[in-house]
C-alpha cells in the first residue's frame, strides 16, 4: 500500500513503482536501504512541471484598462511574473527549474471535472479536506485535490479553492521542467493548487503530521526569499545554473542529501523511538 507502508519497514528506492521511486515501501529486517539512486540522490530528480503546464498570470493594467489576468506556459514564465497561488497573486523570486530542454518522467492526475494536474512524481500538491502535504507520485485514485477558477473572482482577491476527485493516475513522458518560486510558497498549475517544492518529506508521529514537506521546504528557502525581496537582482540568470536552477537550490540539493537520509528512515518519530 503506497499511502500506509508497513508500520515496522524502513525506507527504500522502489525502483519497480512507475510513479514514484522514493515511495515508503516494506524492507525485509535483512535488507539495507537504498537512497533513491535511480534519480540522482535522495534530494535529485526533476521537481517541475513540464513546459506545456499553464500558470495564471497578472498582467499590469494598461492606460485606461483593468490589469488582466492571462494564462502563460511554464516554460514563458520569468522572475518578476505575479502569478496566481493559493493564497493570491505572488511574485516569482526565482525557480527550483526552468529548463525546456530536457525531457522527463510525469505523473497525471485526471479528475472528475476533466481537468488534469501534471507534475513530476516527487512533487508537493494538496490533497483532502486537510490539504496535507503529499507527493504526487502518491495520490490515489479517490484523492482529492484543489481547484481554483480564476474566473470565478476578481484578480486582486485569493482564489476559492474546491475539491475535485482524482479519477484515474498514469505515467507520462513530457518535455521541459519548470518550477517557479513564489513569495507565498504555492502556485496554480492547470487550475490546480499545489507547493513550489518537492523531494523534500515531513515528520510525523504516527498519524499526524508534526511539520510537513511543504512546511520544511518554505524553511530551508527562506533566506533566499528573504534575500531576493531585499535585492531582487539575487534572483536574476547569473544566479541560476544553465538548467535554470538557482544556486541556493543548487547547493542545498548538493549538500542536504544527508539529512533528507536520515528523515527518510526517522520521518515518523514515534516509530524511530519504538524501534
Amino acid at each position: 500500500d503506497r499511502k500506509d507502508p508497513d508500520k515496522k519497514s524502513v525506507t527504500r528506492c522502489c525502483l519497480e513503482d512507475p510513479y514514484n521511486s522514493c515511495l515508503q515501501c516494506p524492507l525485509a529486517a535483512n535488507e539495507q536501504p537504498t537512497w533513491c539512486l535511480c534519480t540522482g540522490g535522495v534530494f535529485g530528480g526533476p521537481m517541475c512541471f513540464p513546459s506545456n503546464a499553464t500558470a495564471q498570470v497578472l498582467e499590469p493594467p494598461a492606460p485606461g484598462h483593468a490589469a488582466a489576468v492571462v494564462p502563460r506556459a511554464m516554460s514563458k514564465l520569468r522572475v518578476g511574473d505575479l502569478i496566481l497561488t493559493a493564497g493570491g497573486f505572488s511574485k516569482i523570486y526565482a525557480f527550483l527549474d526552468h529548463d525546456s530542454r530536457s525531457v522527463a518522467e510525469f505523473v497525471e492526475l485526471a479528475t472528475a471535472s476533466g481537468r488534469a494536474l501534471t507534475a513530476s512524481p516527487d512533487h508537493i500538491v494538496f490533497v483532502g479536506p486537510r490539504r496535507r502535504a503529499v507527493f504526487a507520485g502518491a495520490v490515489v485514485v479517490g484523492d482529492e485535490l484543489w481547484f481554483a477558477d480564476p474566473l470565478e473572482r476578481p484578480a486582486e482577491e485569493a482564489p476559492a479553492l474546491r475539491p475535485d476527485q482524482v479519477v484515474r493516475t498514469r505515467s507520462v513522458m513530457l518535455p521541459g521542467m519548470h518550477a517557479p518560486l513564489t513569495f507565498d510558497g504555492s502556485v496554480v498549475v492547470d487550475g490546480f493548487a499545489a507547493s513550489n517544492f518537492a523531494h523534500v518529506r515531513g515528520y510525523l508521529w504516527g498519524e499526524e503530521t508534526l511539520i510537513s514537506g511543504h512546511t520544511l521546504a518554505l524553511l530551508l528557502h527562506s533566506p533566499l526569499r528573504w534575500l531576493c525581496g531585499l535585492v531582487p537582482s539575487f534572483g536574476g540568470p547569473e544566479w541560476h545554473t544553465d538548467g535554470g536552477r538557482h544556486l541556493w537550490t543548487q547547493w542545498l540539493l548538493d549538500n542536504g542529501g544527508w539529512l533528507q537520509a536520515l528523515n527518510y528512515v526517522y520521518g515518523d518519530l514515534q516509530e524511530s523511538l519504538v524501534l
